[in-house]
């Protein structure tokens, strides 16, 4: 009797191993995207961040810039921030394109302030009403 070596797979092992996998990347897929989505936006926010420090700290040594009157606002651009050293290098957006924006800041009553970063990238726009 011929004894049938039986090397491999068969054709429904191979079809049910393809079907697990196309399951398997159908979840994966969308929970990538999402993870990748999130961590744009907190890349922003960390920008966002960064640019409302740099703006404080510009407003603090310049005190006579800041608003006067209650609801009166003021802002600073970040050319100037880059220019008087507040920002020690341009802020960029996810794809490293260079991104426009100022620090808004509002006299809210007779001693406090509101700050916003207004950042406008190619793909992202700050979304403040101090911005507009």
């Amino acid at each position: 009797m011929m004894k049938i070596n039986k090397l491999g797979f068969t054709l429904v092992e191979l079809l049910a191993t393809l079907i697990i996998l196309s399951a398997m990347i159908l979840v994966a897929i969308p929970l990538v995207s999402d993870m990748l989505d999130k961590n744009d936006a907190n890349y922003y926010k960390n920008q966002e961040g960064l640019l409302i420090i740099s703006g404080k700290d510009y407003f603090t040594d310049y005190i006579s810039f800041l608003p006067k009157t209650v609801d009166a606002t003021n802002f600073v651009d970040i050319p100037t921030l880059l220019l008087q050293s507040y920002l020690n290098k341009e802020i960029v957006d996810v794809n490293d394109e260079k991104c426009t924006g100022k620090v808004v800041v509002k006299k809210t009553n007779s001693a406090e302030y509101e700050y916003a970063a207004c950042i406008v990238c190619p793909d992202y726009s700050t979304v403040d009403a101090l911005c507009n």
